[in-house]
């Protein structure tokens, strides 16, 4: 007796959009910590205008920092995101710097020990920091979650030829109607009582001289679209090109992978199916039918458009 192992294999899970409570939980406790350190910076200032308002400008400028990652893609350029990573660093550095020795003082100020009042402010910055990173997660898991949306989307079908360009067939000409004969006539039209009336002979419907109808010509059948040649080196065709920027770059890369395996597989004369080109990108298989879907509604378009 043979035992058979069989192994299962999981397909990689879609980019689910994140649910409204985890927007909720996060936002909530980033406004608790950013409250927190306001009014601690805000209490322990200088009791005047300028000072409070000097005090309070930290937090204010690390939640809109917070804000504009989690509502802005990462720049294409590395110096651009970098610069970006850079001033985070120095605008939460501030404010951490500056929650801490205000919350700190604050502690001192209302007869904490000095164990308690230096370590209190670290629960204050530790969960503005969680906060903070809960979001810039929940921001990438909804643009990811976006782009597998627009990717699935099915490629729009080009238009079909005009029926006017079809060849049309001559009209089969009729033939001509057989003479009545007035003795056919007149034996027709005798009465009732005089038996019954003699009927045409099918032979006389059409005069035994008469040539055969000739029969048009079938017009010649319209080619098949080939696939049109295609180097492994060659870029990609624009309608395939169109909206890759938007994904993060390894889903960039499996995708331009997919499409030059497509093209390069149907111009050899070996079309591949949906669960072997999801195989050879580590997807499954209804991943690779969306993707051969997309590769030969593009080449279809470009062959009846003429583009070479």
């Amino acid at each position: 007796m043979v035992n058979v192992h069989v192994e299962k294999t999981s397909l990689p899970e879609t980019p689910q959009r994140p649910t409204t409570l985890s927007w909720v939980v996060a936002w909530t406790a980033m406004v608790i910590g950013i409250a927190a350190s306001l009014a601690a910076n805000v209490a322990h200032a200088t009791p005047t205008v300028a000072g409070r308002t000097i005090a309070g400008w930290a937090p204010v400028a690390l939640l809109l920092v917070v804000e504009v990652l989690a509502h802005t893609p990462r720049p294409r350029f590395w110096v651009l995101a970098w610069a970006r990573y850079l001033g985070t660093a120095i605008v939460a550095g501030v404010a951490a710097t500056a929650s801490y020795r205000h919350m700190r003082g604050l502690a001192l100020q209302a007869g904490e020990d000095w164990l308690t009042a230096s370590t209190l402010p670290l629960s204050a910055d530790g969960l503005i920091l969680v906060a903070s990173v809960s979001l810039m997660a929940l921001a990438y898991e909804r643009r990811a979650a976006m782009a597998a949306e627009e990717a699935a989307r099915p490629a729009p079908m080009p238009m079909p030829l005009a029926v006017s360009a079809m060849p049309q067939p001559d009209p089969v000409p009729l033939p001509p109607e057989a003479a009545v004969d007035p003795a056919r006539e007149a034996a027709a039209a005798v009465p009732g009582d005089a038996g019954p009336v003699p009927l045409p002979e099918a032979a006389a419907a059409v005069p035994a001289d008469a040539d055969p109808v000739p029969l048009p010509a079938m017009p010649d059948p319209v080619p098949l679209p080939l696939p049109l040649p295609w180097k492994s080196d060659a870029p990609l065709p624009d309608a395939l090109a169109a909206g890759l920027d938007r994904f993060p770059d390894e889903t960039r890369r499996r995708f331009e992978r997919a499409y030059r395996i497509a093209l390069a597989a149907d111009a050899a004369g070996h079309p591949l199916t949906g669960a072997e080109l999801g195989a050879q990108c580590e997807r499954g298989e209804r991943w690779g039918r969306d993707r051969l879907s997309e590769v030969r509604t593009t080449v279809r378009g470009r062959v009846l458009s003429g583009v070479s």
